[in-house]
């Protein structure tokens, strides 16, 4: 019997995440759950699945079990920090598409979503509640930190560090060993060759920190 799982979110992202678990074939999905106010307290349903609110939660406390499926880091963080207060036995699972590529000696984290044609080789460790888009690559023994989010088709060369709650942009290069620190964001088709410090954004070929 597959166990039952919660998915917050009901944005575009939690849109991805639903169909990654579906081809999984793991689990069964019970609801969604809107932790926004992006979704109107009258909606039933999210992508086929029943729509669940703050308010419902004794219906699904039980469940014990789920994702948060959230594209923003802050939030999807600040999401965890509420149900781990609610509920802090509640138990984090992984959404990895079918698709994705995934070398030998990874060490994953919980709660992480890895989209449909991702690259993730060998001796990499994924910090949990982080996001590997689609088409992205990830080298060998990358290190990517905790609600970080790899962007669609951005390349992670050999030895990158990415920091907590780092963005990196979609169609971004992060040269072999370079680290980014927590809180970051790259631009969209940036290059970088060296290492960027805490809380910056960084944009362009040479990257360079705009502030």
């Amino acid at each position: 019997m597959k166990k039952k799982v919660l998915v917050f979110g009901a944005g575009g992202h939690a849109k991805v995440v639903i169909d990654i678990l579906l081809a999984q074939n793991q689990y069964e999905i019970f609801a969604a759950v809107d932790s926004s106010d992006r979704a109107k307290a009258s909606d039933a349903q999210f992508r086929g699945f029943p729509l669940l609110h703050q308010e419902d939660r004794d219906s699904w406390s039980a469940i014990g079990l789920g994702i948060i499926a959230i594209g923003d880091n802050n939030t999807r963080s600040q999401v965890h920090r509420e149900i781990l207060e609610q509920y802090p036995d509640f138990e984090f699972i992984n959404a990895i598409h079918p698709s994705a590529l995934i070398g030998t000696n990874i060490n994953w984290g919980h709660g992480i979503a890895v989209m449909a044609g991702t690259v993730i080789n060998t001796s990499s460790i994924i910090g949990d509640h982080s996001i590997i888009n689609t088409k992205s690559s990830i080298d060998h023994d990358v290190l990517i930190g905790p609600f970080a989010s790899i962007s669609p088709g951005a390349t992670l060369c050999g030895g990158v560090h990415i920091g907590e709650k780092t963005l990196i942009g979609a169609g971004a290069v992060i040269n072999p060993m370079v680290h980014i620190g927590k809180n970051s964001i790259i631009g969209s088709g940036s290059v970088v060759v060296k290492s960027i410090a805490d809380g910056v954004t960084a944009v362009g070929v040479p990257c360079r920190t705009i502030f």
